[in-house]
């Protein structure tokens, strides 16, 4: 798309059909030094602001995963 609101994140993450976003982070957090992924976290937090999109829990919007090579890191799946 021509801005950042027609971006195939963004129209996915709106969609209504996305449970949540899951970050893969590495040792250096690398991700974080990215405009595209600051810029999907900051959809996802506003997202995640909106109120409940109804009842049934494939609609609900879980918000961010971090996550590792090791597992789930905000779960407490991940290991060392």
């Amino acid at each position: 798309g021509a801005t950042w609101s027609e971006s195939s994140f963004y129209l996915a993450l709106r969609s209504g059909c996305v449970r949540g976003t899951c970050m893969i982070l590495d040792e250096r957090a690398l991700p974080l030094t990215r405009s595209w992924c600051l810029f999907e976290l900051l959809q996802t937090f506003l997202l995640m602001e909106l109120p409940s999109r109804g009842d049934d829990d494939a609609t609900q919007f879980e918000g961010l995963l971090l996550c590792s090579s090791s597992g789930v890191l905000n779960i407490g799946q991940a290991s060392n």
